[in-house]
C-alpha cells in the first residue's frame, strides 16, 4: 500500500485556495560566482530561513532553468524558491550557458563543464543529500545528473521533461533515485508520443526523446518498481486537472500528468496562496525524500 506516501506529500495539495495576497520571494536572491576548471559560473540562492521553529536543512536543492533561460526568472516564476522556503529550506539555481548539457548529442560539448560546476556547487554546500528540480531542458539536465552524480541524488523532479535517445544508450547504471516525472499530453515542444523535440527558431537545439510513457518506462525499471499504481486525480490551482501515479520500489516513482498545461512551469495566479500549488507538491515531494 502506497497511500501513506501519497498523504506525506499531498497533505496540503487540497487546501483552502480562496485566500487573497500571495506573498513575495522572502528574501532576496544571492548571486555567487563559482570558479571552475573553464571559468567562472553564476549561481543564485536563497537562504533557509532563520527561524528557530523551522526544521534544519535536509539537502542541497538544485533548481534548473529551461534551454535559454535565466536562473534568478526561474527561481521566482517557478515559485520554487519560494516553496522551498516555506518548508524551511534554502535553495540554488544554476545557470547553464545557454543550454545545459542534458544528453543530447547536439549539447554534448558542454557536459564536462557543466558537470564541474555542479560539482563545486556541491561541495561548496557541505555533506548533505543532493535533489534536483528542472524544467524542459533543466529537467533532462537533472535528469542526466540523476544517472550520472556519485554519490546518487536523493530524489529528482522533472516537469516538461523526458528521456533523450541520445543519452537512453548511454546512461550508466547506478542507484536507484527517488523520481517524479511530471510531462503535459498538451506540450508542444516535448510531445507526449516521443519523437524530435521541436525547434523554437534556429539557435534551439533539436534532438529525437523518447515517449513520456518509455521515459517512465526507463525510470521504473532503473529503479525496480512494480505493481500497478492507483491514480489519483487533483487540480492545481483548484483548476487545471493533474493526474498523480505512485509505484514503490527500490526508489519511488511518481508520474504527474499536468492535463491542459502548455510547455512551460506553470504560473501561479498571484492571489493562490503557495500551498496547493505544483511547486508545493514539488518541494514536499524533493523535502520528503531528502531526509
Amino acid at each position: 500500500m502506497v497511500d501513506w506516501k501519497y498523504g506525506l506529500v499531498i497533505d496540503q495539495y487540497q487546501v483552502e485556495r480562496n485566500k487573497m495576497g500571495a506573498p513575495n520571494l522572502p528574501g532576496d536572491l544571492e548571486p555567487q560566482a563559482i570558479l571552475t576548471d573553464a571559468g567562472l559560473r553564476l549561481a543564485h540562492s536563497l537562504e533557509a530561513p532563520k527561524s528557530n521553529g523551522m526544521q534544519k536543512q535536509a539537502g542541497v536543492f538544485l533548481g534548473f532553468h529551461g534551454g535559454g533561460g535565466a536562473a534568478p526568472l526561474f527561481a521566482t516564476r517557478s515559485g520554487l524558491a519560494m516553496a522551498l522556503h516555506a518548508l524551511g529550506q534554502g535553495s540554488i539555481f544554476p545557470q547553464a550557458n545557454g543550454h545545459w548539457s542534458d544528453g543530447r548529442l547536439s549539447l554534448e560539448d558542454g557536459w564536462a563543464a557543466d558537470l564541474d560546476f555542479i560539482h563545486h556547487l556541491v561541495r561548496n554546500s557541505g555533506p548533505m543529500p543532493v535533489a534536483l528540480a528542472g524544467l524542459s531542458n533543466g529537467a533532462m539536465f537533472a535528469q542526466r545528473l540523476a544517472c550520472e552524480l556519485l554519490p546518487a541524488p536523493r530524489a529528482l523532479a522533472m516537469v516538461m521533461g523526458a528521456m533523450p535517445v541520445d543519452f537512453l544508450h548511454e546512461a550508466p547504471a547506478g542507484n536507484p533515485v527517488h523520481v517524479m516525472i511530471a510531462p503535459s499530453p498538451v506540450d508542444a515542444i516535448i510531445p507526449w508520443s516521443g519523437g524530435e523535440m521541436m525547434r523554437i527558431n534556429t539557435e534551439t537545439p533539436g534532438g529525437e526523446l523518447l515517449s513520456a510513457d518509455d521515459t517512465l518506462a526507463f525510470w521504473l525499471r532503473r529503479n525496480r518498481a512494480v505493481g500497478v499504481a492507483p491514480r489519483r486525480i487533483v487540480r492545481y490551482f483548484g483548476l487545471r486537472p493533474v493526474e498523480i501515479r505512485l509505484w514503490s520500489g527500490a526508489a519511488d516513482v511518481w508520474q504527474v500528468v499536468l492535463h491542459e498545461t502548455a510547455h512551460g512551469w506553470p504560473e501561479r495566479p498571484s492571489n493562490i496562496p503557495v500551498a496547493g500549488s505544483l511547486e508545493d507538491l514539488i518541494a514536499r515531494f524533493l523535502c520528503h525524500y531528502s531526509v
